[in-house]
């Protein structure tokens, strides 16, 4: 089965996504589990805040995930690179199977809860507690 690349038209940002925006694509339909390729022909915008991805096909926004579940994010988008995702429409979304560099997004929760565990101890909690068994 052939697969045809997908490019983009622009990328921007707006209402706190970065929206890669592949225009209008005559007689295309999205079908559920099938692979598309997409690539991004504009420079990423840089924003203050890292944003997550959305592709933008006839006017419909659909979010991006990485393969680990995760919200694709900006900081992870490369123009020329040639992204592989799967369609999935329960809910709509793209997985994209790309090995992606690493995001620099802290999610509010944990940045939060780590505050406060800081200012409870006093000290940063570690990364893992040692317990010891009494005897």
């Amino acid at each position: 089965m052939s697969c045809r690349v997908i490019k983009s038209v622009s990328v921007t940002s707006s209402g706190g996504n970065t929206i890669v925006n592949f225009g209008t694509i005559a007689n295309f339909a999205l079908q559920n589990l099938r692979d598309y390729k997409f690539t991004i022909c504009q420079q990423v915008p840089t924003t203050t805040t890292i944003e997550p991805v959305q592709f933008q096909i006839n006017g419909i926004a659909y979010n991006i995930l990485t393969n680990s579940g995760n919200n694709f994010m900006a900081d992870q988008l490369t123009q020329g690179v040639l992204y592989c995702a799967v369609y999935g429409n329960n809910p709509s979304h793209f997985l994209v199977k790309n090995c992606l560099k690493p995001t620099g997004f802290t999610p509010t929760v944990a940045a939060t809860l780590l505050n406060t565990l800081t200012n409870v101890t006093g000290t940063p909690i570690p990364a893992e507690t040692k317990t010891s068994k009494s005897k």
